[in-house]
């Protein structure tokens, strides 16, 4: 820091004693300990990018930064990928941050270490803290190369354990995907913390924390879950419906007004997802209502306009919202887009269009069936 200390909560933190609960490929739940989730100041860094000299970097110098702790209930590589993703997954739900690893606005530290048994005995290798990892893909690759790295390491020498070596810092050499060596780690007495004149401790009691557990609401995990068993919806369906905590709702909402959910499903994922999209939104941030989204869900599933057709007509809606938003059944009869019916076709009636259908005689029709899963609605420099 320039001023040659840092600012920490270290021994007075805000949360402490959590967890918090990661989805597993098997379907079920793994709860992660939180030992505790305090603020701090970020830190200047020295960066090596090929250079003869190394630059020092101290634009984020004194800005907060939340730092999360957790016990070590991590086994593997996958499990700390599903934790990061998760997390990121959580915070940007809550609103908290758009968390964009790319601009340092989170980070990831894993410690890693193995617990090897040969011949009745438990060796513990050195715990490495990989610093400052800022992808998914590094997390995972960091951790696997550290695993190989350390049992390698100790197989050549049994001395190669926590007593003997202690703390290792290492960085992620993400061209080679391979750790490198900083230097070793100090220990919590070597950082001679005292308290600081000028910062009072703050205070909560039982009722603010409980104001803000009913105003968070349900998570995205339980959620998610919960989604999939009432309205059968997938886990990718959920990685768009489930972007935030006002899409959430929305879907939602529109949901319980009586629609039949695949519809509302895959008008989400689909127009209403390409729409927010384009405009570099979420779709909670689009400024819909309830009442739209399921109207427009209504007058396709009761066949008033065709599944295509709703794009073009959401995209309209969009444009026209100054007024406010029109309702999606009036603006599809003024758009031409209402498709009759024949009555007399049958007793169920059939589907009659506006326009004939003119087929090229002598020509070879070729159908595609290929499907793109669609994304999260996230711009380029929004999340």
């Amino acid at each position: 820091m320039p001023k040659n200390y840092q600012i920490s909560q270290y021994d007075l933190p805000l949360s402490a004693d959590g967890y918090f609960d990661i989805p597993l490929a098997d379907g079920t739940l793994k709860r992660v300990g939180i030992i505790r989730a305090h603020l701090e100041e970020d830190a200047g860094k020295n960066l090596h990018e090929g250079l003869d000299h190394t630059r020092v970097d101290l634009n984020r110098a004194g800005t907060p930064l939340l730092e999360i702790v957790t016990q070590p209930d991590i086994e593997n590589a996958e499990e700390a990928y599903t934790f990061c993703v998760e997390l990121q997954r959580l915070v940007r739900f809550l609103g908290i941050s758009d968390a964009d690893m790319q601009k340092g606005q989170m980070r990831f530290e894993p410690n890693v270490n193995v617990a090897i048994t040969h011949e009745g005995r438990e060796y513990r290798t050195p715990i490495s803290e990989v610093k400052n990892l800022n992808s998914f893909r590094s997390v995972r690759g960091a951790i696997e190369y550290e695993i190989h790295r350390q049992v390698t390491a100790w197989e050549a020498d049994h001395s190669y354990t926590l007593e003997n070596v202690g703390k290792l810092n290492f960085g992620w050499d993400d061209a080679h995907e391979r750790t490198e060596f900083q230097r070793g780690k100090e220990e919590s007495h070597d950082y001679r913390y005292f308290p600081d004149p000028d910062l009072v401790p703050v205070t909560t009691d039982d009722e603010w924390v409980e104001g803000n557990r009913v105003a968070i609401g349900e998570l995205p995990v339980a959620r998610q879950r919960r989604f999939m068993s009432d309205y059968g919806i997938s886990t990718k369906d959920c990685e768009i419906i489930l972007a935030d905590a006002t899409t959430a709702s929305l879907y939602e909402s529109a949901v319980n007004s009586g629609v039949e959910p695949k519809v509302v499903t895959r008008q989400f994922v689909g127009v209403w997802n390409n729409l927010a999209a384009s405009a570099c939104e979420t779709i909670g941030s689009l400024g819909l209502s309830a009442d739209v989204v399921a109207e427009m869900a209504r007058i396709v599933e009761d066949g008033t306009i065709s599944a295509g057709s709703a794009a073009r007509l959401a995209e309209r809606l969009y444009q026209d919202r100054a007024g406010g938003w029109r309702s999606p059944r009036d603006l599809a009869g003024e758009l031409g887009l209402i498709q009759e019916r024949d009555e007399g076709a049958g007793a169920a009636g059939s589907m009659k269009r506006s326009r004939p259908i003119r087929r090229p005689s002598r020509m070879r029709w070729a159908r595609t069936n290929a499907k793109q899963r669609p994304r999260p609605a996230f711009c380029a420099d929004k999340s």
